[in-house]
């Protein structure tokens, strides 16, 4: 098709043919000569005269665009005669509707005539020498009406055209004429329309036989099916294939095929053979060079999904981008140009090919690209092959090392021979762990032993020059001494501590013990029958809340409730079991909900051996579960019950017990309440002469009444003594008899009461006379902790007052009661340091520990122990701990001697005081207004200095002298921490401003400020800075988290002030810190010398790495202070653990 053909073409679809489809609105029509007549309208249909080629042929290469658009272009010059304007959506190529109307026609010269020859039926334009925009129309256009719509929507009809026309500029001739028929198909009315038109020129010839044009898919598309001949070629056979959404595929088909996809009126894409490029033409833009007559070289693009990857990986590529200016299908040819020595790499595929690499190293390939006439274009396109990520293995011939001893590992690298040279270097793990560089990690296992076996995490990586493998292991470390420590002090415990899950046993054939309150403190006689203190179990393991302990057939245990650390919205809860002969751990149940909240032992079904009772709800013991001992399986159960728990006891008597509630007693056996009560259930009782149990239980009055079980229901009996009972209560034996005896206190009168009730309601009373200085808030529990059949009473002495020539405090007393009498017989002998109060280790040098106290202003204290004597050897004189001195923030060794630094004063006016440990003044600052340490957040002294932050200010005192350096009291400061004492420099962090400061020359001076966007953030966003030594000069670095992103660290040297360029290994995506990590305060292990790692102390105590945020071990024992390490110069750790009771782990 030449250039003007194709422009008089463009001009006849777009204007001449308007004013004919404002007539017809939309048509269709059948193939062949014949006379049609409807009504008075007579005419003929007669097929044009074809004179063209009539065979198959090869639809040649540099002709394949120009047919298809000469296709695409008269297929919608057909959809045009049949539907004018008003279905745009059908046409293949982009149309352009200006609205003109037959009355807008306007011929520069000649004339145009429309007329109705038979009404409704025959509608005829006539041109006559009609000139628009240069092109001169001639002939007429003829529509005969078949079929209108109800609405006047001409549906079935015939259209004949007989139109030539002429393109002003060259005088190229164009004529066409046939007939389209149009004819619904169908209950929906789909038009289906068959065209024979002949579209001529002088060289030229276009003929549509027989060409079907439908309506489909909800009247959204149209297909095509029918024969075309080109004058010059021969025949094509064109078939819609399929359709989409906006899309069609056509089939070409002559000696050879191939599809067209036509994105409607934006684009064709086809692919001429597989041997050719794929043409893409936008419809919108086609190139000028399609029209003229010269030959454009091709362009060659080679499109790949990556540049770059793993030895063995398959690298996809595409001719994609590739194109021919002419729109001519073009050749292309692949070729591999180089590749690494010994490679087989190979290329296969076609337009979509695959590069098979496989040996690192660089790869070249080109693509080469030819049109019909040999012009051609190459490209070629690097691909670099890495090396792929190292494949480790772990050789070690140890299952587990005892603490300080050797540990190796041997780091075996596997794929060595194509991706090596291998290096090696540790990720993280335990201080003074290394790894060579042949791959043998080494280590001496100084960690802190806590009694139990520890696990130690360690992480090596291997790299080459492109990748990174990382292989985490861990290494059980033994402990040297099981479950044994020193007691330097034993717990001693305050009111708090107590709880209502007291478990009394014999430690030998008449005393007994009792095990008290949710820390379990074990209380009892040592031999010079003083009460004594102590710990029923070696270690708690971390994570574990004691519940309760019981002597079983095989000993005693102690149960432990533990939420599993692997919860995963399963098995949550945990019931384990601690055996107090071998110490070992037993798991022995599990449940969705915590059904060991509250435990009791009793022998439920009286079987000769005790049950384990659970209740999911400590205060209110609700929902008993009863479990065997033996393989602890579930027994008996109430679930849901609507009623709070009161204990369990056979009440009616069948030998197995019943649940007791405020209101209702439930039986286990029978599955069902047996009674209920309008009175509120207060305590079971036993009563002798009787096997089962009674309850007393009272009205709004609080009068009690015994109720008991005959003949099978409740009797209720009036008790001959008016008995109002209290919330402080204990069942006591004070008689060494079998019944239930209850001791309470009488507020209003100031006096305790013992009773114990009859079968028949009597009671027996006794009003006992006790001591004046006793109050119900000091109850701890009632047992026989002398073994003469008398249960005594165990009372805490909340006070401070009265401490003995020795130092020490009666803080426990055991009393007795015979008759009316009440009287002290045992007391507790211990050290005045109360260690559940606000304790602090200020030194452990391995065998002695030194600590502090600050209770209140008038209540500050120091105590030193000492290892092997196991007791206070050393207190500060008075003075120390008088009102006037008031709080101790610090403490300090220097040459091993050990001080003190105690703030006194009021609060406007405060000075700092150095004592040595024996209470000797060493200094005393001058005055300071409106400083104080509330909120202390850092103390430490170094550099000859010391220096004190609270969130409140700073204070810096030379140490020698006691000079004030620097005070900074400014309230909007938030001052953190200062560096460790491993590093010697004095540097100072904060969130308000966020930066690092110094004191120099006496002014307080910011070294970096968060607000440097250097670091890639904003001052709002920073979360933490942590000192370490990361390079190997000798200034310290500092690690910069944010607050949102902790993993997106950067590290700034102190010395330049720069950012450390930091590896590819230590990036956000590698690092996780757990949220404590920010929440808790600096401190570095004693042999942690780069500071590489951080202690947190906390629900979770365990040492972590600082840069990747992971775990190196955890305690394996519950802490309730931060601990102290002591490094021994054979490398080996000691720890000292307060907070409840001192000890020393060795």
């Amino acid at each position: 098709m030449t250039a003007k053909f194709q422009a008089i073409s463009l001009v006849l679809r777009y204007v001449a043919m308007v004013p004919i489809f404002v007539l017809i609105g939309c048509g269709g029509g059948d193939g062949g000569d014949k006379v049609r007549q409807t009504g008075n309208n007579i005419y003929t249909l007669q097929k044009p005269n074809y004179t063209g080629a009539t065979n198959l042929f090869e639809i040649p290469q540099q002709e394949a665009s120009e047919i298809i658009l000469d296709v695409t272009l008269f297929i919608d010059l057909i959809q045009t005669i049949i539907y004018g304007d008003s279905k745009w959506q059908f046409f293949l190529l982009p149309i352009e509707n200006s609205g003109t109307t037959s009355e807008d026609i306007f011929c520069s010269s000649g004339n145009v005539e429309t007329a109705e020859i038979v009404k409704g039926e025959h509608l005829q334009v006539t041109y006559s020498d009609c000139l628009i925009e240069g092109v001169t129309f001639d002939g007429s256009v003829d529509v005969h009406v078949i079929e209108l719509s109800a609405d006047g929507y001409i549906l079935e009809k015939d259209v004949i055209v007989d139109l030539t026309i002429l393109e002003g500029t060259n005088q190229e001739l164009l004529s066409i004429n046939g007939y389209v028929k149009t004819r619904k198909q169908g209950v929906e009315n789909k038009l289906t329309s068959s065209a024979q038109i002949l579209i001529a020129s002088a060289e030229q010839q276009f003929y549509f036989d027989d060409f079907v044009i439908s309506e489909e898919e909800n009247f959204n598309f149209t297909s095509f099916d029918g024969d075309i001949y080109f004058s010059e070629f021969g025949l094509i056979r064109i078939n819609t294939s399929s359709l989409a959404d906006r899309h069609q595929t056509i089939s070409f088909q002559s000696n050879n095929q191939f599809d067209v996809n036509i994105s409607l009126q934006k684009s064709i894409y086809y692919q001429y053979d597989d041997n050719f490029v794929p043409v893409y033409i936008d419809l919108d833009n086609i190139p000028n060079s399609f029209f003229d007559e010269i030959n454009d070289q091709p362009v060659a693009m080679i499109h790949a999904a990556k540049a770059s990857g793993e030895r063995d990986t398959e690298f996809l590529l595409s001719t994609q981008g590739s194109y021919d200016p002419d729109l001519e299908p073009i050749i292309y040819r692949w070729s591999l140009l180089s590749k690494p020595d010994d490679s087989l790499a190979y290329l296969e595929g076609n337009n979509s090919a695959s590069l098979f690499a496989d040996l690192p190293g660089n790869y070249t390939l080109q693509l080469e690209v030819s049109d019909s006439v040999g012009n051609s274009d190459v490209i070629t396109q690097d691909f670099y092959v890495k090396q792929g990520s190292p494949i480790l293995r772990i050789n070690t011939m140890q299952e587990y090392a005892f603490v300080d001893d050797p540990v190796d590992f041997t780091v075996t690298p596997m794929n060595d021979i194509y991706d090596g040279p291998i290096h090696f270097r540790l990720s993280y793990g335990p201080p003074g762990m290394h790894i060579s560089p042949g791959g043998l990690v080494t280590w001496e296992a100084n960690v802190p032993d806590f009694s139990r076996d520890l696990t130690v995490n360690f992480a090596v990586d291997a790299y080459n020059r492109d990748k990174t493998s990382t292989i985490e292991q861990a290494v059980t470390v033994k402990s040297l001494h099981p479950n044994q420590y020193h007691t330097l002090l034993p717990p001693i415990p305050g009111f708090r501590d107590w709880g209502d899950n007291n478990f009394a046993f014999k430690i030998d054939s008449t005393k007994e013990a009792v095990i008290s309150g949710d820390r379990a403190f074990q209380l009892s006689l040592d031999e010079n029958n003083h009460i004594q203190v102590s710990s029923p179990f070696r270690a708690i393991p971390v994570h574990f809340e004691y519940r309760a302990s019981a002597k079983l057939t095989d000993g005693l245990y102690h149960f432990f409730v533990s939420d599993n650390p692997d919860y995963i919205g399963q098995t949550p809860y945990q019931l384990w079991r601690l055996s107090e002969a071998t110490q070992a751990l037993e798991l022995i149940g599990s449940a969705n909900f915590d059904n060991w909240a509250k435990i009791d032992f009793k022998d439920v079904n009286s079987d000769g051996a005790i049950e384990l009772v659970g209740y999911r709800d400590k205060a209110f013991q609700t929902d008993p579960i009863v479990y065997s001992t033996f393989d602890f399986k579930k027994l008996y159960e109430v679930t849901n019950a609507p009623e709070y728990g009161v204990t369990l006891c056979d009440f009616d008597g069948d030998g197995m017990d019943e649940f007791i509630a405020r209101h209702e007693i439930y039986s286990f056996d029978k599955g069902e309440t047996i009674a209920s009560t309008e009175l509120t259930i207060a305590v079971s009782v036993l009563i002798n002469g009787s096997e089962s149990c009674h309850v007393l239980a009272h009205g709004y009055d609080g009068i009690l009444v015994l109720l008991s079980w005959e003949n099978g229901q409740v009797k209720y009996t009036p008790l001959t003594e008016e008995i109002k009972l209290h919330r402080d209560r204990l069942s006591v034996n004070l008689d060494n008899q079998s019944d239930t005896e209850i001791l309470f206190y009488d507020f209003n009168k100031h006096i305790w009461i013992s009773f114990s009730v009859n079968i028949d309601g009597s009671v027996d009373k006794t009003i006992v006379k006790a001591p004046v200085n006793i109050n119900t808030d000091q109850v701890i529990s009632a047992f026989d902790i002398d073994g003469d059949g008398f249960d005594e009473i165990l009372l805490y002495k909340f006070t401070t007052e009265s401490y003995d020539n020795t130092g020490t405090e009666n803080l426990i007393s055991a009393y007795s009661i015979e008759g009316d009498q009440m009287s002290i017989e045992y007391t507790m002998k211990s050290s005045f340091l109360d260690m559940t109060m606000n304790n602090h280790i200020s030194d452990f040098n391995g065998s002695e520990v030194s600590i502090y106290r600050n209770y209140d202003f008038n209540d500050a204290r120091i105590g030193e122990f000492s290892k092997g004597r196991e007791k206070l050897t050393r207190t500060l004189a008075a003075p120390i701990y008088g009102a006037s001195h008031g709080k101790i923030i610090g403490s300090h060794v220097t040459n091993g001697q050990h001080f003190y630094y105690v703030e006194s004063g009021t609060n406007a006016e405060k000075s700092i005081n150095k004592y040595t440990n024996t209470g000797a003044l060493i200094w005393r600052t001058q005055p300071i207004d409106h400083y104080s340490s509330r909120n202390l957040m850092d103390f430490q002294v170094k550099m000859g200095n010391m220096v004190a932050l609270s969130r409140l200010g700073m204070l810096l005192i030379d140490d020698k002298s006691g000079n004030i350096i620097h005070v900074i009291n400014e309230y909007h400061l938030h001052l953190t921490k200062v560096t460790p004492s491993v590093f010697d420099a004095l540097l100072i962090t904060s969130f308000h401003p966020p930066g690092v400061h110094t004191i120099e020359n006496q002014e307080f001076t910011m070294l970096w400020d968060a607000s440097d966007n250097n670091w890639g953030l904003e001052s709002d966003d920073l979360g933490q800075i942590e000192f370490i030594q990361y390079d190997n000069d000798e200034q310290l670095e500092l690690v910069i988290y944010p607050r949102v992103n902790a993993g997106a660290f950067v590290i700034l040297d102190s010395l330049t002030w720069n950012y450390e360029t930091l590896p590819p290994f230590l990036d956000a995506t590698t690092s996780n810190f757990p949220s404590d990590f920010f929440d808790s305060k600096s401190s570095c292990l004693p042999n942690d010398t780069q500071c590489r790692h951080k202690f947190i102390v906390g629900s979770d105590p365990r040492l972590v790495d600082k840069l990747t945020g992971k775990t190196i071990w955890k305690v394996p024992i519950k802490l309730y202070s931060e601990p102290r390490f002591y490094v021994h110069p054979n490398g080996h750790i000691s720890t000292a653990i307060g907070g409840v009771g001192l000890y020393i782990f060795d």
